[in-house]
């Protein structure tokens, strides 16, 4: 369960790609309390990427990376997990969550939706 400040602003990302530090990095200077998760170097559990899709609202599905345009259709929810957590690369980040909103970040405009 992700449990969070009210103010706070939990945000992952992978330090492997430019745009997601450029967003951590636009994140802590526009937000007061942000906690970051670098995907990239810490594993991600099954229950927590539960988690983050339901409150995207999105399938496990799309939490993956279109890496030809395609999204791979594996049929179930287990079969995505362990794909995201073999492989973080392929988790769409960066993804931003506070008390009330998650959004996955393609821009820096897009925090002022959460």
């Amino acid at each position: 369960m992700l449990e969070q400040h009210p103010d706070e602003l939990l945000l992952f990302y992978n330090s492997k790609f430019v745009n997601d530090r450029k967003m951590y990095a636009h994140a802590e200077s526009n937000f007061k309390h942000v906690r970051a998760f670098d995907v990239a170097r810490q594993p991600i559990k099954g229950t927590l990427l539960e988690e983050i899709a339901m409150r995207l609202d999105l399938p496990l599905s799309e939490l993956l990376r279109e890496s030809d345009g395609t999204i791979p259709n594996l049929g179930n929810d287990s079969d995505y997990i362990k794909i995201i957590q073999h492989n973080p690369d392929m988790l769409r980040t960066p993804i931003a969550i506070s008390d009330t909103k998650a959004i996955i970040v393609e821009s820096p405009g897009d925090f002022s939706k959460v």
